[in-house]
């Protein structure tokens, strides 16, 4: 069987490939994790761990004492991507509270085969991209979740992952 693909990526084009998934010819694996938001069970129809290159840049503009500023950063790495399709939404928690500073992030913990917490983990709204994607003729969301920060050992433990979006404002 002969696949043929168009895709490009950073410069780098994937031509023909002969008798190998294209995840599997860079490397991903298939994977079957039970994915949640909060209290809802997603349906997942597709997930697998994959190495991607991840740019982040940052330029603004600061006071100075003799004037502004400007300022520029960026930098490069590869990490480990969980990506999924699904059709349900993360699910919004939010907390209004006088101890806390406003601000916005992922949860994520990892749940091991006895339903026994491995780990709690804040991650950046930066760390989720989600496309809206049209799978088996369905709307779906495909997530691409950054996992950076999560210890690989704990995600090599884990069976399930739940996630929720957590918004914390002032009273």
């Amino acid at each position: 069987m002969r696949i043929i693909v168009g895709l490009s990526f950073w410069g780098f084009a994937l031509g023909t490939i002969q008798g190998q998934a294209i995840l599997q010819r860079l490397g991903g694996i298939r994977t079957g994790f039970a994915i949640a938001s909060d209290t809802v069970d997603f349906k997942v129809v597709d997930q697998a761990l994959i190495q991607r290159a991840v740019r982040e840049q940052q330029i603004g503009m600061q006071p100075a004492w003799d004037g502004v500023a400007s300022y520029g950063y960026g930098l490069g790495y590869r990490s480990l991507h969980l990506e999924f399709i699904a059709a349900d939404d993360i699910l919004t928690r939010r907390i209004s509270t006088t101890k806390m500073e406003p601000r916005s992030y992922y949860g994520l913990s990892l749940y091991d085969e006895a339903d026994n917490i491995l780990a709690n983990i804040e991650l950046q709204l930066s760390a989720i991209q989600i496309l809206e994607v049209f799978y088996e003729q369905q709307r779906s969301l495909l997530y691409s979740i950054n996992l950076r920060s999560v210890p690989v050992l704990l995600l090599d433990r884990a069976t399930k992952i739940k996630l929720v979006r957590m918004v914390i404002t002032k009273k």
